[in-house]
């Protein structure tokens, strides 16, 4: 991935720039692999994104 994605995340929460309207991103920093990790997920902002969060915490 292109690490040049994440200057655009200047706030965890961002909607234009990238963005189609009705459409936004989130960052979350975490852990992978015992690493510091930035996880971007991008999608209508109508997403139940604590659902979407709550399914990868399962599978992992």
């Amino acid at each position: 991935m292109n690490l040049k994605l994440l200057d655009y995340f200047t706030n965890n929460l961002i909607y234009d720039e990238l963005f189609l309207p009705d459409f936004m991103g989130v960052k979350l920093d975490c852990n992978y692999m015992q690493n510091k990790s930035s996880l971007i997920i991008a999608g209508s902002i109508f997403t139940d994104y604590e659902n979407v969060l709550n399914q990868l915490r399962e599978a992992i």
